[in-house]
């Protein structure tokens, strides 16, 4: 099946991302590996992971307190697990059950323990940023080998990976969360109200961000 003008902008556009960060090719053609592998299984979750490391890089830029590389790789990585979920829950965009629900809360399980002795910083920061739109799932301590300061990295780029995940997922996904029962894309401004709302910590971040023309 021949690829949609998305899946092409955004490959073409995660190709110039990698050409710009400073990064092991054996990391970047690892990352190519696993994206591959999500583009094959479903394609509008490639580019929803693609437009989210193209933006955690715009965000890492604009706030200059971590390398984007913190970002842009668990953004990249974050729906790896989802490989391994019937396409046609991926495709369900009404009316989820209970069973749908639970069943689709395994993937971030299931790419943590595909990421944890390859990417370990990564697969912890993606565990913490589901928690960030999840807050009643609980999740294990990270690892007492780290550092306090790598600890708190993690959880500082799971805040924002979660923000990234959440803001993409409201601007291009047509389901009905915000409006039950009937599936469709939020308005840019109801886009920004939800990502406010459901942020509130971030507001300063969130606010920032769309002044600069980031977010839109």
């Amino acid at each position: 099946m021949p690829e949609s003008e998305e899946t092409q902008r955004v490959t073409d556009d995660l190709r110039g991302l990698f050409a710009k960060i400073r990064a092991r090719r054996e990391d970047i053609k690892s990352l190519w590996f696993y994206l591959d592998s999500v583009k094959e299984h479903h394609p509008p979750t490639y580019e929803h992971s693609a437009r989210m490391a193209l933006l955690a890089y715009d965000i890492a830029n604009h706030i200059h307190i971590v390398d984007p590389k913190a970002l842009v790789f668990p953004c990249a990585l974050h729906d790896l697990g989802k490989t391994i979920i019937r396409k046609d829950l991926l495709e369900k965009n009404v009316n989820l059950t209970s069973e749908d629900k639970i069943e689709m809360d395994d993937h971030m399980k299931l790419g943590f323990a595909i990421l944890k002795h390859t990417y370990e910083f990564s697969a912890w920061v993606m565990l913490y940023a589901d928690r960030v739109n999840n807050p009643s799932k609980e999740i294990p301590k990270i690892d007492i080998k780290f550092s306090e300061g790598t600890r708190r990295l993690m959880k500082y780029c799971g805040r924002l990976v979660g923000l990234i995940d959440f803001y993409d997922a409201a601007k291009y996904r047509e389901n009905d969360r915000f409006s039950p029962g009937t599936p469709r894309r939020l308005s840019p401004p109801e886009v920004k109200e939800v990502v406010l709302k459901h942020h509130k910590d971030q507001k300063y971040l969130i606010t920032e961000l769309y002044r600069a023309g980031i977010l839109n």
